[in-house]
């Protein structure tokens, strides 16, 4: 798991940083430079790991691709992504549910940050629908977790503070 995870985002940072040399982006105080460029790299990022051709286009639900890419390209956003990660994990012990609540939040984020930094979201541009195509894949992704969750047969997480249940 943790090869898998490693590999995950390394491969994510890897391309960004590649698209990164291929269209000047430069990372200035944990927020990308190049108009946006960052956020199309990770869009893309996030498709590979949804629907590698390799593994004859199936993959992942791209969660993890996604914080790689908001890591690359938005520091603070992925800041306020793993708050709210880790708030909704510890609540619900759910990934999914987690993954899915941290994926709508995206774009608000977004939104609140560029309106704070900038005074006005809209200096987010093209970013806002790149990061809300990834929410709706990902939302799109995780179907059957979701109708699981519904049906409360979604398996929790147990934590490590837990005491073990089964003694």
């Amino acid at each position: 798991a943790g090869l898998t995870l490693l590999g995950d985002l390394g491969k994510t940072v890897i391309s960004i940083l590649f698209a990164g040399l291929l269209f000047g982006m430069n990372y200035v105080g944990g927020v990308s430079t190049g108009d946006g460029m960052c956020y199309v790299a990770g869009l893309f990022t996030v498709i590979g790991h949804i629907a590698p051709v390799y593994y004859k286009f199936k993959g992942g639900k791209g969660v993890l691709a996604m914080f790689a890419m908001m890591f690359m390209c938005d520091i603070p956003v992925f800041g306020m992504m793993i708050l709210v990660f880790a708030i909704i994990l510890i609540g619900t012990r759910l990934v999914s549910m987690a993954s899915v609540m941290t994926a709508i939040f995206t774009p608000l984020f977004i939104d609140l940050w560029y309106t704070i930094m900038y005074g006005d979201g809209a200096t987010a541009g093209f970013r806002m629908p790149i990061a809300f195509i990834i929410t709706v894949v990902i939302v799109a992704r995780h179907a059957a977790n979701l109708k699981r969750i519904m049906a409360r047969e979604e398996p929790r997480m147990k934590m490590p503070w837990e005491k073990n249940k089964d003694k």
